[in-house]
């Protein structure tokens, strides 16, 4: 008695795990079998055929309570099992319509007892699986048969159904058909966008393509999973992960501008900038995460994106932006639509429209609204330019005869005004021109002023020789008069008589010399080039500035050497305002020297003055030891009346009268470089 009470417990125990049974009788096209089936988790993916079967594992496999499997996000192995009573002869098949599966075998004992294998998944080629097709489909054969399938599904939905041959075949033909349609679709408004930005060069048409080209890989890659027709073996999760985190922020700032925020909402427009950078890097992180995690962190952003969008576009609306309404309205449907997916997932209804996923549809629908509304944002802008073109012309028309009206009445005083402001502007350019004219005429007055001084010292030296040599020279005839009959001594007299006169000569034409120099510098210039030594005349105005210096301060000492290049030789210029340019830089550079001398008693001051000869230009170089020009001066010592000398001392003409010379009167250049504490150095270019 205890035995038989013992086997019916045992019996009653065994029965829910026991295979679950499906009848076809040939009635319908097609069973969902997804709460007929046994399901057992393998979180490590080891389990085998063997051990599944064998009765010890039989009280692991639960009932499943789902019409539409869905395991959530998750890395495990299932195995499923049913027992299938085909009560026909009919051939059929077993689908798994889900093409994110990577791996999905099939197991049935053959009739030598033997288990027969069918293997799919995405990592299989098309061409590999036992039916050509993009999801998993296995023929199952007739008679009475327990089955197990072994597949990993991370997150989609799978819904498992068994179908006749011959009507999954017209429905998967019909399908396919309608795909293409659908594809077809997206390709005419990707090129009707892009023909569109060609002709109008709006961005906005080439980013909208863009878009609908990540719709197209979306429904190809996510979706339905139409891919392993064009590729073999796709990494389908691959795609699965990367094309919407990539969808994100292209979409996202497609709205942003679309909806014009930074005209509309401009501090919102920055949060936009912020939030489109932080979908960047997350698709760049997310490439380095784990699987599960990225789903995860995917579906979050998509949720946020979406919610950011529909607040964007209400925002925009209330700031008088009508489109904002519109796109607000565009992806509240594709949220509803999106949630009537999720219910599909969990109850099998509604089924899907035309073998096309709920959210195929909605990204469909999405397509068409934000279509009609780029075209009608360029419609509306077209009417509000108009609108704003009339009122303007209106506006401009009443301002225009308000203007006449005003000009007519004030036509008289105005000229009044005109004659009275041109007669004050007449006499204040004339002012203006007489004082320019006298600023000038000082500077020339005093560079003239310091070279004559300079002058004057080198005319002394050839008249005290005139001077010596005459008195030597009266002195030699008084003694010749006295000594004429000693004929010995009177040749001698007559010698040294003749040489004072060759001296006398010799420094008399000096002199003239440095006058008609003198004359020279003083005569304006004319303008006229002509072959002149440019050695010559830098060691002569290098020598007339420091004795015109020493000649004003007898207590100015310093040292100043020449370095002339040979190859230089003589080049067209206007001498005299060369020589100008160069007694002015001279000048400068003693004055630098001789103020930094005052401040340091042990200081040594130096000038020098070299010439270079390169390949199309000659150049001359005034350099000091001075303390040195600031850089925030530098910039300035070119322009008129800028002086760094005290009041009273200098124009500040100078350097800008050197300059206008060199640049305007001969298309040369003058730079200066400079370091504080160890001089400046003023480098003339003067083209051959």
């Amino acid at each position: 008695m205890n035995k038989l009470y013992l086997l019916i417990c045992l019996v009653f125990c065994s029965l829910p795990a026991s295979s679950a049974e499906v009848i076809w009788d040939g009635k319908s096209s097609f069973i969902d079998i997804g709460k007929k089936v046994m399901l057992l988790e393998d979180k490590e993916g080891k389990l085998t055929i063997e051990q599944v079967s064998g009765a010890s594992m039989a009280s692991q496999f639960k009932p499943s309570d789902k019409t539409i499997l869905n395991f959530g996000f998750t890395e495990s192995f299932y195995w499923l099992k049913f027992s299938l009573v085909n009560k026909t002869n009919e051939m059929l098949w077993l689908e798994l319509a889900q093409a994110h599966l990577p791996v999905t075998d099939l197991y049935f004992k053959k009739p030598d007892g033997q288990w027969q294998l069918y293997h799919s998944g995405y990592t299989a080629g098309l061409d590999e699986k036992v039916i050509r097709h993009h999801f998993q489909l296995f023929p199952l054969p007739a008679g009475n048969h327990e089955f197990y399938v072994r597949f990993r599904s991370y997150t989609n939905p799978v819904p498992i159904r068994i179908w006749k041959e011959k009507v999954y075949e017209i429905k998967a033909n019909r399908q396919k058909m309608i795909y293409g349609l659908y594809e077809g679709v997206l390709l005419f408004v990707i090129i009707n966008n892009i023909l569109l930005f060609l002709s109008f060069r709006r961005r906005s048409y080439l980013h909208y393509a863009l878009i609908v080209a990540i719709y197209a890989a979306t429904t190809a890659c996510v979706m339905d999973g139409y891919l392993p027709y064009f590729f073999s073996r796709p990494d389908m999760m691959f795609w699965y992960m990367l094309i919407p985190a990539v969808n994100i922020p292209v979409l996202w700032l497609y709205c942003t501008r679309f909806l014009e925020v930074k005209k509309y909402i401009p501090w919102f427009y920055r949060f936009s900038l912020w939030a489109f950078g932080y979908f960047v890097v997350s698709v760049v992180i997310s490439q380095f995460m784990p699987m599960m995690q990225v789903l995860i962190f995917n579906q979050i952003n998509a949720v946020a994106s979406f919610a950011l969008i529909v607040t964007l576009g209400i925002m925009v609306g209330k700031k008088g932006n009508v489109l904002g309404y519109y796109l607000a309205l565009t992806y509240f449907i594709f949220c509803a639509i999106v949630i009537v997916e999720a219910v599909y997932i969990q109850t099998g209804f509604p089924p899907y429209f035309f073998e096309i996923s709920h959210v195929s549809v909605a990204i469909l629908i999405e397509i068409f609204i934000l279509s009609y509304l780029l075209s009608k944002r360029f419609e509306w802008e077209k009417k509000d330019l108009e609108k704003d073109r009339i009122e303007a012309q209106q506006q401009l028309l009443e301002k225009t005869l308000e203007n006449e009206k005003i000009v007519r009445e004030q036509n008289a005083s105005l000229e009044q005004k005109v004659a009275e402001r041109t007669a004050e502007l007449n006499n204040s350019l004339n002012n203006l021109k007489a004082v320019q004219n006298q600023l000038i005429q000082a500077e020339k007055m005093a560079s003239l002023g310091e070279l004559t001084a300079g002058i004057a010292h080198e005319i002394q030296n050839p008249l005290n020789f005139v001077n010596n040599f005459s008195e030597v020279s009266t002195e030699l005839l008084e003694e010749f008069m006295e000594t004429r009959e000693e004929r010995g001594e009177e040749d001698a007299l007559l010698n040294d008589l003749g040489e004072n006169l060759r001296k006398i000569t010799h420094h008399g034409k000096r002199a003239d010399a440095i006058v008609k120099g003198m004359l020279e510098h003083s005569r304006a210039s004319t303008g006229h080039k002509e072959p002149t030594d440019i050695n010559a005349l830098a060691n002569e105005y290098l020598r007339l500035s420091y004795h015109g210096l020493r000649a004003k301060d007898k207590s100015f000492n310093a040292e100043f050497n020449f370095s002339g290049d040979p190859a230089v030789g003589k080049i067209h210029v206007v001498a005299q305002d060369i020589g100008r340019v160069l007694l002015n830089l001279i000048n400068n550079a003693f004055y630098a020297v001789n103020e930094r001398k005052k401040e340091e008693p042990d200081f040594k001051p130096t000038v020098s003055v070299s010439t270079r000869r390169r390949a199309e230009f000659v150049e001359i170089r005034v350099k000091d030891n001075g303390k040195g020009i600031p850089e925030n001066i530098r910039q300035k010592i070119f322009q008129p009346f800028f002086s760094t000398k005290p009041t009273g001392q200098g124009t500040g003409l100078g350097l800008s009268l050197s300059y206008e010379i060199l640049v305007k009167g001969h298309n040369g250049r003058l730079e200066v470089e400079s370091k504080i504490g160890k001089g400046s150095e003023f480098i003339v270019t003067i083209p051959v």
